[in-house]
C-alpha cells in the first residue's frame, strides 16, 4: 500500500494549490466519478492518488492504467479480463483491471485514447457496475471508484463526435483541473527547492540554492512541461552544480 503523502509536500502551498486540496477533501469521501484536466506534466496521476489515499477506500487497491500506453486490440482485456481458452494465447484466466481494483478506485490516465467501442463497453459497466463479457458464465458486480484523466478538450471531442457525451457525463460527474506551473508562481519556488533537496539526496550531493541570475532565468520560462519539466531540470542542473545553482547549470526551459 502506498504511504499516504501530505497534500502540501506534493502541490504546494499557493492558492491554486489549496483550491486543488479543498475540492479533493470535499470529493473524496463520496462515490462520484472524478475527471482530472490537465497538461502533460501537471500531476494529474499524483492527484489520482491523493484522492484515494483521502477516502475511505484507501485501505483497498489503487489500480492504474494508462489507456494511451496500451494497444487498442489489448485494452479489453486489460480492462475487463479474460477466461482459460477463450481466444487465442489465453492459456491461464487473467483478471481485469476493474476487478483487481476491486472495493477501492481505478484511475484510467488518457481516457480520451479509448476509441468508441471500447467507450461503449466502458459507458457499459459504469451503468451496471457488471463485469459481463461473453467469457463470463457468472458476471460479477464490483465496486470501484474511477477516476479518470486526459489533457484533451473532452467536451470539444464530444461535440466533433469523438467521444460519447453520455460517457462523458459519466466520467466527469466531479471535475479537478490541474494548472499548469506558469500560473503557479506563488508555488515555483517551493517545488524547486524540494526538488533541490531531493536531488541532493539522490547524489549525495551539497548543492545549497540558486544564484539570483538562476532565480531570474527560472521564473521567465514558460514550463510548457510543468512541474515534470521543472523536476528534471532541477535534478540535471545538481549534477553540474558546486555550491549553488548557475544559470549555465540550467540547460533548457
Amino acid at each position: 500500500m502506498q504511504r499516504t503523502h501530505s497534500w502540501e509536500a506534493i502541490l504546494g502551498y499557493g492558492q491554486k494549490a489549496q483550491e486543488i486540496a479543498a475540492k479533493l477533501r470535499s470529493v473524496a469521501n463520496t462515490s462520484l466519478s472524478v475527471l482530472i484536466y490537465g497538461s502533460t506534466g501537471t500531476g494529474k496521476g499524483i492527484v489520482a492518488l491523493m484522492l484515494h489515499e483521502m477516502s475511505n477506500r484507501k485501505d483497498k487497491p489503487f489500480i492504474k492504467m494508462d489507456c494511451g500506453a496500451i494497444p487498442t486490440a489489448l485494452i479489453w482485456d486489460e480492462l475487463f479480463g479474460y477466461k482459460k481458452g477463450s481466444h487465442t494465447g489465453a492459456s491461464q484466466s487473467k483478471p481485469g483491471r476493474f476487478q483487481l481494483a476491486e472495493g477501492g478506485t481505478i484511475f484510467l490516465d488518457e481516457i480520451a485514447s479509448l476509441n468508441l467501442d471500447l467507450q461503449r463497453s466502458l459507458l457499459g459497466f459504469l451503468e451496471e457496475r457488471v463485469i459481463n463479457s461473453p467469457d463470463d458464465e457468472n458476471p460479477a458486480r464490483l465496486d470501484v471508484r474511477v477516476v479518470s484523466a486526459t489533457n484533451a478538450n473532452l467536451p470539444d471531442w464530444v461535440r466533433d463526435g469523438h467521444f460519447r457525451e453520455d460517457l462523458f457525463y459519466r466520467l466527469n460527474e466531479f471535475e479537478l483541473d490541474m494548472p499548469p506551473l506558469r500560473e503557479r508562481a506563488d508555488d515555483l519556488w517551493y517545488l524547486a527547492t524540494r526538488f533541490l533537496c531531493m536531488a541532493n539526496a539522490e547524489f549525495e550531493t551539497s548543492v545549497f540554492g540558486f544564484s539570483a541570475a538562476a532565480v531570474d532565468y527560472l521564473s521567465k520560462c514558460d514550463w510548457r512541461g510543468n512541474i515534470r519539466e521543472l523536476k528534471n531540470l532541477i535534478t540535471r542542473a545538481t549534477l553540474f552544480a558546486g555550491g549553488v545553482i548557475e544559470v549555465e547549470h540550467l540547460v533548457y526551459c
